[in-house]
This record gives C-alpha cells, sequence and structure tokens, in this order.
C-alpha cells in the first residue's frame, strides 16, 4: 500500500470499489509565473496502474482554478481511455465532493 504524508497526517491509498477506477491527482501551482503542474494515476480497484500522466498549463488565474482544472483534466483522460465507472480523489474538498 503506499502512504502519502500529507503535513501532519499520513493518508493511506485506498481502492475504489469494482468495476470503479480511481483517479488519483495533486497540483503544483507557481504563483508568479501561475504555472500549473499536474499530476494524477488512475488504478483499478484492485490496485493496478491503468494511466498516468503529467500536464503543465500556463497562465492560470488562481488557486481554486488550478484544483478544478486537474480535476477536469484527469477526468478527460479516463474518458480517453474508455473509462465510464471513475472515482475522483485530490485535495480540494470545494471541487470534489
Amino acid at each position: 500500500k503506499l502512504f502519502v504524508q500529507v503535513g501532519p497526517i499520513i493518508v493511506r491509498w485506498s481502492s475504489s470499489t469494482n468495476p470503479y477506477v480511481k483517479i488519483n491527482f495533486d497540483v503544483a501551482f507557481k504563483v508568479k509565473s501561475r504555472q500549473l503542474r499536474t499530476n494524477f494515476v488512475i488504478k483499478s480497484a484492485y490496485g493496478q496502474v491503468l494511466g498516468s500522466g503529467m500536464m503543465i498549463d500556463l497562465h492560470i488565474l488562481d488557486a481554486f482554478s488550478v484544483e478544478v482544472l486537474a480535476s477536469i483534466q484527469s477526468l478527460q483522460l479516463a474518458l480517453n481511455m474508455g473509462f465510464t465507472m471513475v472515482e475522483v480523489e485530490g485535495d480540494s474538498r470545494m471541487v470534489i465532493f
């Protein structure tokens, strides 16, 4: 299992339930250059990596826009790969609920 440290809290990755695939994404945002970097991975309910990627976008307005764009990009990848039953996980509760 994958453990990720987020501040003082350790979060354990959990799988989706079959037949769903799970997309995990994270973003880095440079305020001065307004540059966004999105990293994402798509895994099966069994933890098998089905796809992953990284995207860079320029001229992003703010942190909220960063999270929205990252979630849309990861969903587009899943749809392009033919997945229609998708669970999305990121670190913004304002975007994903």
